[in-house]
């Protein structure tokens, strides 16, 4: 018996939940999927106003998340677990007044991307998911959390210069539009 099966076992007979960190070492794209579906849930549960249920499923999740990123090295893995955690920040900020549901969007935020910050130190999409993390923050009014995230991106750029951190728009050859 492989070491998943009994441990799947072994929580039946202890009558606890199968344990999220028994998986195999790389998430595989069933593992994506189901942690899909319970993002899935989370939002529809949230929709229904059901919120203590998608609090627990969004803890369980988050969890998930977490113990599969930790577990792994692979960079297209890694990228889809940031995104199902930047995916929930997102469910969890729709309501911008209830200060509970925005400190746990930004906890999320902050989650993504750690999970992030396991890619290369130059790579496109860590870069990336800082700067949209500064707009992020800045939207949500967190100003303090913005500048700290404009600073990891400094140092990420190894430049102050805003052109650099923040590189303006070019305008669209075909329309004429940003």
């Amino acid at each position: 018996m492989d070491i998943k099966k009994a441990a799947i076992v072994v929580s039946l007979l202890s009558g606890l939940a199968p344990p999220c960190a028994v998986a195999e070492e790389h998430a595989t794209g069933d593992d994506l999927k189901k942690l899909e579906e319970s993002l899935s849930i989370v939002n529809l549960q949230r929709s229904a106003g059901k919120i203590q249920e998608s609090d627990a499923e969004q803890k369980r999740l988050r969890d998930q998340v977490l113990n599969a990123a930790s577990r792994t090295k692979n960079a297209s893995v890694l990228l889809r677990l940031s995104q199902i955690l930047d995916r929930l920040a997102a469910v969890y900020s729709r309501d911008w007044n209830d200060h509970s549901s925005m400190n746990t969007a930004c906890s999320l935020k902050f989650d993504a991307l750690s999970v992030i910050d396991r890619l290369p130190e130059k790579s496109p999409q860590r870069i990336s998911a800082h700067r949209s993390a500064v707009a992020w923050f800045k939207g949500a009014g967190k100003v303090s959390y913005a500048d700290s995230e404009t600073k990891v991106l400094a140092k990420l750029l190894n430049t102050t210069d805003p052109n650099v951190l923040f590189p303006p728009r070019r305008p669209c050859i075909a329309c004429g539009r940003g």
